[in-house]
């Protein structure tokens, strides 16, 4: 019943395909399955960025073996893709600030309820630590994406906050381990839920990190094509997120793809 509730939504958002509306997330989610198995496809419209991210840091984890690896804001914390990090006998740990609705009970799964600026976990715990897309949330309001906590509008944005968790993430990784960030990239603009890094706020990253080695990806979504593409970081720059309104981002135009190896 569920798989037939769920063609029927991708069919509808193919057939009346509207940002973020019905059938959306079923839809990208079937494109993500797709392109992490290599399977050729193309898009009739945009989709957010995690279209980009998820294949590119489950084929990084896809080629380790026996290793321990945080997901810092539990970004990958989905049965499909947690069968493919611990099919490999990788032990995974899934942090956040919120209890996370979906708890995978294998021995191999773990869950941390911790700030990632100020983590509950011993120094050198881990031999990879992924963050995809929540770098840019700390420090925010983040109330939006918890249904169980009750909302206020008490709330101090700290903007710089993301620091300690780039401090953090680097206290908890062993030498020689491999942090994997993403965020969005572009115009550098400050929103109640998140931030938009630009030149610098990379430069700051890694800075702030020391690393030994790091390398930088940039995707953009270009709208003749499209299609996500692979490009340089001056070409997107200048790039606002999606947004509906001056308040709120939704998802990115642009992302990076930042490693870092301690």
């Amino acid at each position: 019943m569920f798989d037939k509730i769920k063609k029927i939504s991708i069919l509808y958002y193919v057939l009346f395909p509207k940002l973020f509306g019905i059938g959306y997330n079923q839809y990208k989610l079937h494109l993500i399955k797709k392109k992490i198995q290599k399977k050729h496809f193309k898009l009739n419209s945009y989709i957010d960025e995690r279209i980009v991210e998820i294949p590119w840091i489950i084929d990084k984890l896809s080629n380790v073996y026996n290793l321990k690896i945080l997901d810092a804001g539990c970004t990958l914390n989905y049965r499909y893709l947690i069968d493919k990090i611990i099919g490999n006998n990788n032990k995974i740990t899934f942090v956040n600030l919120y209890r996370e609705k979906f708890c995978d009970r294998r021995e191999l799964v773990n869950y941390l309820d911790s700030d990632i600026s100020n983590l509950n976990t011993q120094d050198e715990s881990y031999d990879i630590v992924t963050c995809i897309s929540v770098l840019e949330h700390i420090g925010f309001d983040n109330q939006i994406y918890n249904n169980s906590v009750q909302k206020t509008s008490d709330f101090l944005l700290n903007k710089d906050l993301y620091i300690n968790g780039i401090l953090e993430i680097r206290r908890v990784l062993k030498s020689e381990g491999i942090a994997y960030l993403s965020f969005p990239f572009g115009k550098g603009m400050l929103f109640n839920n998140l931030q938009q890094f630009d030149n610098s706020g990379i430069e700051k990253i890694i800075n702030v990190f020391q690393p030994k080695s790091y390398s930088v990806q940039y995707y953009k979504y270009i709208n003749e094509n499209k299609n996500w593409e692979e490009v340089s970081q001056k070409s997107c720059e200048e790039l606002m997120p999606v947004y509906f309104n001056r308040k709120t981002a939704i998802s990115g135009n642009s992302v990076a793809l930042l490693t870092l190896r301690k």
